[in-house]
């Protein structure tokens, strides 16, 4: 399994790696990273990799305004990650495979902990 991450966050950047990957090469898809760099709507792209996603990270945040598309990650349900949109698309698929929230906080240290992260998930109903 291969986490897609910086160069393989678009649909077509993941094909050809799969396409060159030994059979039964699995992904654990960083849905944020293909969001936020890739530019990508996250239910075309799960049409696309659904079939060989074993995993998938998701996280939360605000893209600014800049041209080079960064994002600011923030608490679970309080940025602008589709989150509802991905969650219908994965129920319609009957997808069953985790669903993970990736904290940050090493790398994001304005970040609170974990704790707060998962009650914030859990009150705001994220996933």
């Amino acid at each position: 399994m291969i986490e897609t991450h910086d160069t393989l966050v678009t649909t077509p950047a993941i094909l050809r790696f799969l396409e060159a990957a030994p059979n039964g090469t699995a992904l654990l898809w960083d849905a944020f990273h293909t969001w936020v760099k890739g530019k990508e709507l996250l239910v075309d792209t799960w049409d696309a990799i659904g079939e060989v996603t074993a995993h998938i990270h998701v996280k939360d945040g605000i893209i600014g305004s800049g041209a080079e598309r960064t994002a600011r990650h923030t608490l679970p349900g309080q940025g602008h990650f589709p989150m509802k949109a991905l969650l219908d698309k994965l129920r319609s698929t009957e997808y069953a495979g985790p669903l993970s929230l990736e904290w940050g906080r090493k790398w994001h240290r304005y970040l609170p902990l974990l704790d707060e992260a998962l009650e914030t998930a859990e009150a705001t109903r994220w996933w």
